[in-house]
């Protein structure tokens, strides 16, 4: 059976219906499948609201890597194919609720090194951290790590699209005007279980991982 840990009582009850019981344990081997979902939650209001900044910091790490495309041939950071997406399910269950939003469903390969070796998975897959000229609404990095346990680490950003509104002290063309949004950051570490399904909790951006041992390649 499926482990669920530290998730919201609403959001247990999607995921619990959406998932099934995993295939029988693979041999032990130094390759991980690491596969997430990030979605968006309705954000606190009244005393428990929060601040959000409006132009954080970006993501930075010392080591980035873009994700190749499914069917490259077994290399490190190979995107899973839809077929190889075990979160499916719960992804569905996410996109039919009307308190969730998911925003992205991802996995992919990687050998599970050491803290100094293991690189920074740009999301999404299209997103350049060097090109800060083009900021997708979501992205980030998410970087996995295995030392005497397994390790996760988040750094994500979402931003509502701008909207516009009137402004009525302005005249003529100037009526409208863009309103800066906030943006959101999530920014988490978490030691992990493989097999299990992990909830990193945030109070808008919330994010469910699972990590799966695999064979080597």
């Amino acid at each position: 059976m499926i482990r669920v840990r530290y998730l919201p009582a609403l959001l247990l009850g999607l995921v619990m219906a959406a998932t099934v019981p995993p295939a029988a344990a693979q041999s032990p081997a130094d390759w991980y499948e690491i596969e997430i979902i990030v979605f968006r939650q309705p954000e606190p209001t009244g005393a428990n609201a929060e601040l959000h900044p409006v132009d954080p910091p970006p993501p930075e790490a010392s080591q980035v890597v873009s994700l190749r495309q499914p069917g490259a041939g077994g290399i490190p950071y190979e995107m899973l194919g839809p077929d190889d997406l075990k979160l499916a399910g719960v992804y569905e269950r996410l996109e039919q609720s009307e308190r969730y939003e998911p925003l992205l469903h991802i996995g992919w390969r990687q050998p599970g090194l050491g803290e100094s070796a293991a690189a920074s998975v740009a999301i999404p897959p299209e997103w350049q951290p060097w090109s800060q000229t083009q900021r997708p609404p979501l992205h980030g990095l998410v970087r996995f790590h295995k030392e005497r346990y397994l390790h996760l680490a988040v750094d994500l950003r979402y931003q509502l699209p701008a909207v516009a509104a009137d402004e009525p002290d302005l005249a003529f063309d100037e009526a409208m005007t863009d309103i800066v949004t906030p943006t959101y950051v999530h920014q988490q570490s978490r030691r992990l279980r493989t097999g299990e399904l992990h909830y990193l909790d945030h109070p808008t951006l919330g994010v469910l991982v699972e990590v799966r041992q695999v064979d080597g390649n």
